[in-house]
């Protein structure tokens, strides 16, 4: 693993709390439903989320965060809530850790850098994660009938991730003159 992932989970781990709670505010401007989740608690289930990063960034190991996953998703399904509001609160947490990201590196750049090693690997989990779901085809209004034990062997080969990092495309443009900043507005290039 790189200096730069190392750095991106200390990071992670250091202001867990608040990253928690940012990424469990943007969850209920997301998907209404979860505003009926007092957002302490739901800081407290993405702030153990965040708690078992490290294994999966740094060593490939999906076990732990996992286990979590699973753990979490039993109590969202008891809770009465759908597959898909769950899956789309997961694609919360990766625009937020990416602003989080960037606002504590020494510059923008390496923010990006530290997020894009995250994404590596956190955006394959997730798909994982999605298809496994979509695969168990268990009755959301029943937990009893979603499978621990199913579920965490279509997630990982022996505890391990399955799969490398994934490498992200860069999208070039065409025109050499501009760039397409976040906010998708076009600028001109600066010359140095």
């Amino acid at each position: 693993p790189s200096s730069l992932a190392e750095q991106a989970v200390t990071f992670m781990e250091t202001d867990r709390a608040r990253l928690a709670r940012a990424i469990a505010k943007q969850i209920q401007v997301t998907v209404p439903r979860y505003q009926s989740v007092d957002v302490d608690a739901l800081a407290g289930n993405i702030n153990t989320v965040l708690a078992s990063v490290r294994p999966l960034v740094l060593q490939n190991d999906s076990a732990r965060l996992g286990r979590v996953v699973e753990d979490i998703a039993r109590l969202r399904i008891a809770s009465g809530f759908g597959v898909s509001e769950f899956l789309a609160s997961a694609l919360c947490v990766l625009p937020v850790t990416r602003r989080f990201l960037v606002m504590r590196a020494g510059s923008i750049s390496e923010g990006l850098e530290m997020y894009e090693l995250i994404e590596a690997v956190v955006l394959p989990f997730m798909g994982k994660v999605a298809s496994v779901f979509l695969d168990t085809s268990f009755d959301a209004t029943d937990p009893e009938s979603f499978s621990s034990e199913r579920f965490l062997s279509m997630l990982s080969e022996n505890g391990r991730t399955p799969f490398p990092p994934m490498q992200i495309s860069l999208v070039e443009d065409d025109d050499e003159n501009t760039v397409t900043p976040p906010m998708g507005k076009r600028q001109p290039k600066r010359t140095p």
